[in-house]
């Protein structure tokens, strides 16, 4: 049997094993150029009449290497012409969506990729999106996994199936793909970020594992694969008793709310109350992306001093969940629209006045040739700071406040989490992503957390004038209600 061959049935049978698709079903295969994705797209073409399936190809371009992405759009368009495969593709300006989110490139390039492939998905009436990864991309999410401090559902590494994505080529590994695209003459392009040291995943591909095969052992792939499948096993197994778990103890009650009873919950081992916390996560969110540990834990180990609190999880599909618990019970629900705000960004690139509606208000950007000018017009507005342009400097950002955002106050000497700024402040938790959180854009440096506090650079106007360096220019950066008009 020849490469080709052995390939395609070995992509049958995962397909088959994890029952990944039906006959007459619509698939989506996400296409980057590489030869994981290439092969894929290939082989998968190759056997659409015994799948029964009709195969559509899509292409998210990232933006981020210029002409190069160019090209890789284009490869994949001409290689769907001549196999005869529908062809969509979809530009993102992953760079823009990085800086506005604050997230690494490859973060942000897999949140658009996803969203946008599940996005013509619909618009296709897809059934199901076909992910090119392979076990190695598996092994490679496994150790991150291990180094961000797991759980047993992270050692699992890449499911093979998490519908409506799908992974054929999760039993193959990348020199399986490299072997089918040389033996079909298919030319892959090559991403040169690939070899670029800076990311994780290419370290752990370059250094980690060869490291681990030459001095520890031969077979640590094999040997971290076994891992990998008894801990989906007990994870999977835990995850039913949970599930069964919470259907008997939770009340009854509305569609959008899940209330649990403290005292029958506590019943439970830990670590079954931790899944009991992620499955009643997952049923009313949908998704436990961006659900972190610290979140299941808070709520599954009870201290007997703290027994109220309170968390708003993260985002998603522009909807939020909050969980509550007192002394009997625990309550997940989803906040009230009004209270689902979206984080938001705006780059403040120069001087001027800009209008945030998001916040309801305007900043003011305005420079100054000296204190002086710069005290008076700090005076005809309510909220205000100035600053010198030897401390700070253009372009600077305002945001919605992020989890984690600290700034240094006037007079603290130290840093002061946002967030404690908030509490003691009173502001509502759904008023928090409302207001304005000024930075500086070259080092994230929180300049004014809106008008609740100032960084220390911030000069005061009541500044002895003696302290004052007549060569220093300054910059003021103030905010008013969206009605008002800033006098310049």
């Amino acid at each position: 049997m020849n490469t080709t061959s052995n390939f395609t049935s070995k992509m049958l049978s995962s397909i088959s094993k994890y029952q990944m698709t039906a006959s007459g079903m619509r698939l989506l295969v996400g296409v980057s150029g590489g030869q994981d994705s290439v092969a894929l797209l290939h082989a998968i073409q190759s056997v659409r009449n015994i799948l029964s399936c009709e195969i559509v190809a899509a292409h998210i371009n990232h933006s981020f290497r210029g002409e190069e992405s160019d090209g890789d759009e284009e490869f994949v368009r001409e290689l769907c012409e001549s196999i005869g495969i529908e062809f969509k593709s979809q530009k993102i300006d992953v760079p823009s969506l990085k800086k506005r989110l604050h997230l690494s490139s490859q973060e942000a390039a897999r949140a658009a990729r996803h969203s946008a492939l599940r996005h013509i998905a619909e618009e296709l009436q897809a059934e199901r999106i076909l992910i090119a990864h392979t076990r190695d991309d598996s092994i490679e999410t496994m150790l991150h996994n291990i180094f961000r401090g797991t759980g047993l559902k992270g050692l699992q590494g890449l499911p093979p199936v998490n519908f409506p994505l799908i992974r054929p080529l999760i039993e193959h590994s990348r020199a399986d793909t490299k072997s089918y695209c040389d033996e079909n003459n298919l030319k892959p392009r090559v991403d040169s970020s690939n070899t670029k040291l800076d990311y994780l995943r290419n370290r752990t591909r370059s250094e980690l594992l060869p490291y681990l095969r030459t001095y520890y052992n031969q077979g640590a792939d094999d040997a971290l694969l076994r891992l990998s499948k008894i801990a989906g096993e007990e994870s999977d197994y835990l995850e039913r008793t949970a599930d069964t778990i919470l259907s008997e103890i939770r009340y009854p009650g509305k569609a959008d709310e899940i209330v649990i009873p403290i005292d029958k919950y506590m019943e439970s081992d830990v670590c079954i109350r931790r899944r009991i916390i992620r499955a009643a996560i997952l049923e009313l969110r949908g998704s436990l992306v961006d659900i972190s540990a610290d979140i299941c834990n808070q709520f599954a180990e009870i201290p007997p001093d703290k027994k109220n609190c309170h968390r708003m999880l993260p985002f998603i599909h522009d909807r939020q969940i909050t969980i509550e618990r007192n002394e009997s019970s625990i309550r997940f629900f989803f906040n009230p629209p009004c209270a689902a705000v979206v984080p938001w960004y705006y780059a403040l690139e120069s001087t001027g006045v800009y209008s945030i509606p998001e916040a309801g208000c305007k900043i003011i950007v305005d420079s100054c040739a000296t204190f002086e000018e710069a005290v008076h017009k700090s005076k005809l507005n309510e909220y205000s700071a100035i600053f010198d342009r030897k401390d700070i400097s253009l372009p600077f950002e305002v945001r919605s406040w992020q989890s984690g955002d600290r700034i240094r106050p006037v007079g603290l000497n130290g840093t002061k989490k946002i967030q404690d700024i908030f509490t003691d402040q009173k502001i509502p938790r759904s008023e928090r992503l409302n207001i304005p959180i000024i930075i500086e854009s070259r080092n994230n440096k929180v300049l004014m957390a809106g008008t609740l506090a100032f960084n220390e650079l911030a000069k005061r106007p009541d500044i002895s004038l003696d302290k004052i360096q007549s060569n220093s220019t300054y910059v003021i950066l103030g905010i008013c209600s969206d009605s008002s008009e800033f006098m310049l």
